[in-house]
């Protein structure tokens, strides 16, 4: 599934390609921020969406699954340099790496 030009002119959207098992899923992931200082990052896997909200001053992120108000996964930054970091999934849905790797995204993002 290609994302087309018009749908990433405004906000980008990428296609997550994993491959496990000898089977590969496409999931998607899109930016949903509005204002600079508060990034937000959608990811929709199987029938679920996640809503990542990253808190750049207090070092934290958060993740929302279906719009509720329940944390499905909590990331905190521990130390800087050099990066240590603590995840708690809540969910089964998610795994660690998918977790980091959108972290991660926003962390080149913004």
């Amino acid at each position: 599934m290609q994302q087309s030009f018009e749908s990433t002119l405004f906000k980008l959207k990428w296609d997550v390609h994993l491959t496990g098992d000898g089977k590969e899923e496409v999931y998607l992931l899109e930016d949903r921020t509005k204002i600079t200082t508060n990034p937000r990052m959608g990811y929709h896997k199987n029938a679920n969406n996640y809503l990542f909200k990253r808190d750049s001053f207090n070092r934290t992120c958060n993740v929302y699954a279906n719009d509720s108000t329940t944390i499905s996964v909590f990331v905190s930054v521990e130390k800087l340099l050099p990066a240590h970091l603590k995840i708690t999934l809540n969910t089964n849905d998610l795994t660690i790496s998918e977790v980091l790797a959108v972290y991660y995204m926003m962390s080149i993002l913004y």
